[in-house]
């Protein structure tokens, strides 16, 4: 079996540049920021991570189709640099991007107003890891350096603070009881040959079992009924990280 490869998500609270230009009859809409800072320190997910310099550079080389969103959602796509409207880069502070976004469209619209209020200071991108450095302590693990990462989009976010959409998080955990940023750090810890301790068997034990209901019966493991969507949404979400974890030895 290859090494299983895990999106991930990360975001950083520094403000994107944000300017609007006219050009001839038209105006162009640029949003500018960066996805990610070099040699940074920060927590996540039970440990301690950085990004280090070039870890972008072979995923930039082999010119990939990104994507610039706004809070990750694929239904707020900014521009895309398979179009010419985005583009991203390195330089010396971390991955830098820009994207041109249609004045006309009211999304774009709505996320230049947003930043030029200041409601809007951060930005994110979602990842997969193909090379990565640790270092222990008393067995566990203390800090993580990546150093070679696939780029999968970017873009400004609303809630760059926290390693994943806070609000999202803490939904999925009072609605299904199930942590899922927790499981991801055990899947990375797992994947780098760390060994799981009793609380973290734990809540993979019980993850297990409410996989099971929300695959079969969601609306017995949630507190309020849902709708046919939700109800769709978690039960993919359940398969897809059921099938994670199987793939890790983590179920």
């Amino acid at each position: 079996m290859g090494r299983e490869l895990i999106e991930e998500h990360r975001n950083v609270q520094i403000a994107p540049s944000m300017e609007t230009r006219a050009e001839s009859d038209e105006s162009v809409i640029k949003i500018a920021g960066y996805g990610a800072v070099f040699n940074s320190k920060y927590s996540v997910m039970g440990f301690r991570e950085q990004i280090a310099d070039g870890a972008f550079t072979k995923t930039l080389k082999d010119q990939p189709d990104i994507r610039g969103m706004f809070n990750h959602s694929p239904d707020f796509l900014l521009g895309r640099t398979k179009s010419g409207t985005m583009t991203v880069e390195e330089d010396k502070r971390g991955l830098r991007y820009e994207i041109l976004a249609d004045p006309r469209d009211p999304q774009a619209q709505s996320v230049a107003r947003k930043i030029q209020r200041g409601d809007v200071d951060g930005s994110s991108m979602a990842f997969f890891v193909h090379r990565e450095e640790w270092e222990e302590k008393d067995g566990k693990p203390s800090l993580r350096t990546i150093k070679e990462i696939e780029l999968i989009e970017t873009g400004p976010v609303t809630m760059p603070a926290s390693p994943a959409t806070t609000s999202k998080i803490e939904r999925s955990i009072e609605e299904t009881g199930i942590n899922f940023e927790a499981l991801t750090g055990f899947a990375i810890k797992r994947r780098a040959g760390f060994t799981l301790d009793a609380v973290e068997e734990d809540l993979v034990a019980q993850t297990i079992e409410r996989l099971e209901r929300l695959k079969t019966d969601p609306e017995s493991v949630t507190e309020h009924p849902l709708s046919e969507v939700q109800a769709t949404e978690y039960m993919r979400a359940a398969w897809t990280l059921r099938t994670r974890m199987a793939a890790l030895s983590l179920a």
